[in-house]
Formats: C-alpha cells, structure tokens, sequence
C-alpha cells in the first residue's frame, strides 16, 4: 500500500531504525531485489550509488589511474575532478588500496561524478568519516543539483542537506514528512512525552482517605525542590539549543554533532526526571 513520488531535484533523508526495510527500499531502487510492485523512473534518470562498504575492482591502482582506465577520462580531466575531492598534488599517485575510509568514499563519489547522472543514492555517507571529509561531502552535496536520497542518522548533515523524509516504520509503514530532521524528532519527542502523560492521566488512581495520605519526608521534599530547579535549567538549555540548529547561524560542523546530541541527553533526562517530579508532586501537593 506505499505509494511515494520523487519529484525532479528533490533531497529526501530515509530514516528507521534497522529491521525496518531501509536496505530492502534501496535494494528495490537499484534493481537487486523484486518489490512485488512498480518502481518507475523518468527517461533522462541516471542513478548512481554510494554503499556503505565502498570496494574497487583494482586496488592496486593510483587515484589517477583509476580515474584514467575506469572513468575514461583524460589526464587532465583526470586531475582536476579529483582536485575537486581535495586530491591533489602527490595525492594522486596514492594507491586506492591504502586510502583511509573518508578518502575512499571521497574517491567513489568523485568516480560517480559525471555530468550524466541526475539521481544519487547515499547509504550512511557520514559513517567513519573524519570532519575533514565531512565537510567536503557537505559542500559537495550542497552543490549538486540532482535528486538526492540518503539513508543516514546523522541529525547535521541531514538539516544541512534535506527537507523530505521518508519514515520507515516497519511492517510496511513509511510516513511521509515535509520538514527537517530535527523539526521531525522534535515533533515525535513531543508526541511521545504527551502520549506518556495521557496514559498517567487514563490510569485510574487509589483515592486514599486524607487520614489514610502518607506525608513527604524532608528527604523526598528536598528532592522535589531540586527536581523543579533542574527541570526548569534542562528545559531552558534544551530550548538554546534548538534555537541554535534551527536559525543556520551556527556553521562548525562539530559544535552542531555536539548540540544535536546534547538534546538527545536532555529528552532522555526529562523523561526520566518528569516521572519522578510527578511522582513527587502527588505526594507533596496531592
């Protein structure tokens, strides 16, 4: 029952967790697997592919050869579109066979790169890359004109990068979302902190006799003051934080991992902190 249409220059990020039918979708994609349905590209599509294990046919070869004897290209074309992924100079006469992660991946990319192809298909791009090549991929990709698709989790890179998501959340379910990555999570840590506090609300409650009500210790009371105090702090910086990813002022790629993950500390802390608060609240207030 999924229906999904890709329009012409779209960016759209696959999210879900694994299990959930990522790897079958791009599978479907590229033709290695039957969807038991119809995929359909436009007639001037040209996909291509950057898997998550990245491997050459000869990695014995230099850089430059590669680009010579498998892209066909002329030396000096040659040289400049690997200038392009910052190999340069002696760089060129590197073996593949000895590139690092980051740099392989630079490599293949730079291999995808012809003119021809208009639909490119990125399968963790970010993974193991140093912030270095990160930051060359970034602005590569920011560049690119075609159709992009890149299954990732990678909260930055996929602010920087997209604003379409395809959800899978198994069992055949994808959700379609028109929004950034982050507006999404925060959107379902929303939804998922009202869903707890509606099913606090639904659970019938022991309604104790005012004599039959046990009193907060001084310990439990303490407790409850300094949960106020935290919750409060937390939810001040979480709320910084989110201003900082969603205004595009902040451009250190490390500092924007660092936020992004910080908010993923905090929503865990709420959660936790927020049932305990409660709990106190009730014995405290009633």
């Amino acid at each position: 029952g999924i229906d999904l249409l890709v329009e012409g220059g779209e960016r759209i990020a696959i999210l879900g967790d694994n299990g959930t039918g990522k790897s079958t979708f791009i599978k479907c994609l590229l033709g290695e697997e039957d969807c038991h349905g119809k995929i359909q590209f436009g007639p001037t599509v040209k996909w291509g592919y950057l898997p998550q294990i990245i491997k050459f046919s000869h990695p014995e070869r230099t850089l430059y050869d590669t680009m010579l004897y498998e892209k066909n290209c002329t030396p000096q074309t040659a040289r400049d579109r690997l200038g392009q992924f910052m190999f340069q100079g002696e760089d060129v006469f590197k073996t593949v066979g000895t590139l690092s992660g980051g740099e392989q991946s630079r490599l293949r990319l730079c291999m995808l790169m012809d003119e021809e192809i208009n639909f490119l298909i990125l399968d963790e791009p970010t993974n193991d890359l140093d912030i270095y090549t990160l930051e060359i991929l970034e602005r590569f990709l920011k560049g690119y004109k075609g159709c992009l698709i890149i299954v990732s989790h990678d909260r930055s890179f996929l602010d920087n990068l997209v604003d379409h998501l395809f959800v899978f959340q198994g069992e055949g379910k994808i959700r379609d979302y028109h929004s950034s990555y982050t507006q999404y999570r925060l959107a379902v840590s929303q939804q998922e902190r009202d869903n707890a506090k509606q099913r606090r609300d639904d659970k019938p409650r022991y309604v104790r006799n005012k004599s039959d009500k046990p009193k907060a210790t001084y310990k439990e009371t303490k407790e409850y003051e300094a949960l106020t105090v935290e919750l409060e702090q937390l939810n001040n910086e979480k709320q910084e934080l989110e201003t900082l990813l969603s205004n595009g002022t902040e451009t250190d790629v490390q500092k924007i991992t660092e936020a992004a993950h910080r908010i993923g500390e905090i929503n865990n802390l709420l959660d936790e902190k927020e049932m305990r608060w409660l709990e106190l609240d009730e014995l405290i207030n009633g």
